[in-house]
């Protein structure tokens, strides 16, 4: 009878590190925000409505509180002996 010659099989696996840094995205992300406020403010013609609220000038408030309760006398010392 005839051997049958083994064979081995392996296989391998290779893995990158694919995808920049985070901080790069939070970087260009807080870029973007800046640019998108500061074309808003361009648009506006750099008005930005007041509110129609009139608010005074002074405000008068009086309050009537009551008169606190008078405090019970303080117990007198024990004796001493």
């Amino acid at each position: 009878m005839a051997e049958q010659p083994t064979v081995a099989a392996s296989s391998t696996t290779t893995t990158e590190k694919s995808g920049g840094a985070p901080w790069l995205a939070f970087l260009v992300g807080g870029l973007l925000v800046v640019v998108a406020i500061i074309a808003w403010y361009m648009m506006s013609g750099g008005q930005v409505e007041q509110p129609a609220v009139q608010v005074p000038d002074s405000v008068d408030v009086n309050i009537n509180a009551p008169e606190a309760p008078a405090l019970p006398d303080a117990p007198s010392p024990a004796p001493q002996n």
